[in-house]
């Protein structure tokens, strides 16, 4: 990664990756402090000063033995490390599991402080996903190790709304027949789709003038949370329409 053959030059990828995951190990008998000390001679971005900050930010105490840290405390010292080495990518893989949501707040604000301040490129894969919303700038969604969709975030939210419509059988059938859609609902007199921007259009009057027998349409946004379940199980019943999209 970054032109670096992580095999033969292990030393230079260091200061480019940092890694924090769920079941990360930390030595248990080692005091975060004593931690701290033996990482910074390893890594050649190293801050001392970073390191200092982010423990009084986080609360931490650095003669605390790293086996004495809850759950959120753990995260969080992982966290530091990773970040006191000033890595140009920081690779989270669950990070959240069994972290309050207070501890949440702190760690992806830390985060995005240090990508801000560092230029630090962080990629997080979680299932969390209303928890990281905020945080995100960019997002792709995969399932059966299958890439669906990807871009950026603000983008993303433009091009997939979900539309509803309610009316008779035939303007739902047309409705449903001719829009792009990535997912179809229908509870009796309401069809309810969430559609493809780049595919069909939002516009509120022009949907009304083409299905003008229907009794109301809307428009509405989508969560990513809504999209993603929306992706998974359009990909579920419907591979190729996933993909299209």
């Amino acid at each position: 990664m970054g032109g670096a053959d992580s095999a033969a030059r292990a030393l230079i990828v260091s200061g480019v990756i940092g890694y924090v995951a769920e079941g990360v190990r930390l030595p248990a008998e080692r005091t975060l402090g004593q931690l701290e000390r033996w990482l910074a001679p390893l890594h050649l971005r190293w801050d001392t000063n970073l390191a200092t900050s982010l423990r009084e930010r986080f609360g931490l105490d650095a003669s605390r033995r790293l086996a004495t840290l809850s759950r959120g405390e753990y995260m969080k010292a992982a966290l530091l490390c990773a970040l006191a080495a000033q890595p140009r990518v920081l690779l989270m893989d669950e990070p959240f599991t069994g972290i309050d949501a207070v501890a949440k707040d702190e760690i992806l604000r830390a985060v995005v402080a240090s990508a801000v301040a560092n230029g630090t490129t962080v990629m997080i894969a979680s299932h969390d996903i209303a928890e990281i919303e905020s945080a995100l700038s960019h997002t792709a969604i995969l399932t059966a190790g299958r890439l669906r969709v990807a871009g950026a975030l603000e983008q993303l939210r433009e091009r997939y709304r979900r539309v509803t419509m309610v009316g008779d059988d035939n303007v739902l059938a047309a409705f449903a027949r001719e829009q792009a859609w990535l997912e179809i609902e229908r509870a009796g007199r309401i069809v309810s789709i969430v559609a493809d921007g780049e595919r069909t259009p939002f516009d509120h009057a022009m949907l009304h003038r083409r299905f003008d027998g229907a009794d109301s349409i809307t428009v509405e946004d989508l969560s990513l949370r809504d999209l993603f379940a929306s992706v998974v199980r359009s990909a579920r019943t419907a591979p190729s329409r996933a993909e299209a999209a």
